[in-house]
């Protein structure tokens, strides 16, 4: 079993919105902004107050493994997501929308083809993990189109509020399973 650690963080002006990070990836720092930045994210996405969606950071072998129980597809990838739903809480108590699965070297992967930081990229797969969190598919090219040009508005608005999508996260050891 890997051991978790969870960084529980309330928000007071965007409704007290706990929002739980479950980092898995040693050697993984996020910004002290990271928090406001992702209630910014979910906040564009219409993630429901008082929703939480852990995020899970893993190598490529726990992706692939995901990628194999969940969809039988052999493949690398950058993100999974399971919505959840909130009929697992009683009334009262925060409702889990979803787990989303970021692969950090298939990310690191990604932004060095797309030519930008890993940062930029990282927040790139982290809003479509969200989305998919909300019921978004992209399982035909025209959807995921639209998922990516929600993700570049999501961004934006981001950014439009004065956040630098660059330094959201940080790598302190080289990845080696690219």
């Amino acid at each position: 079993m890997v051991s978790r650690k969870r960084i529980q963080t309330h928000l007071p002006d965007l409704g007290d919105r706990p929002l739980f990070v479950v980092v898995d990836y040693d050697g993984a720092t996020l910004a002290d902004d990271f928090p406001a930045i992702f209630a910014v994210l979910c906040e564009q996405a219409k993630v429901p107050k008082g929703h939480i969606i852990n995020i899970v950071l893993v190598e490529s072998d726990q992706m692939r493994a995901l990628k194999k129980e969940h969809f039988h597809i052999e493949a690398d990838t950058d993100v999974i997501a399971f919505p959840v739903g909130n009929s697992l809480f009683p009334s009262g108590c925060p409702a889990l929308a979803g787990e989303i699965f970021l692969g950090i070297p298939q990310i690191l992967k990604n932004a060095q083809k797309a030519q930008w930081s890993f940062s930029e990229e990282f927040l790139f797969v982290l809003s479509h993990g969200i989305l998919h969190v909300q019921g978004w598919e992209d399982d035909t090219d025209e959807k995921r189109q639209t998922m990516f040009k929600e993700q570049e508005r999501m961004l934006a608005v981001v950014a439009a509020q004065g956040f630098s999508l660059k330094n959201v996260i940080t790598l302190s050891r080289e990845v080696t399973s690219l």
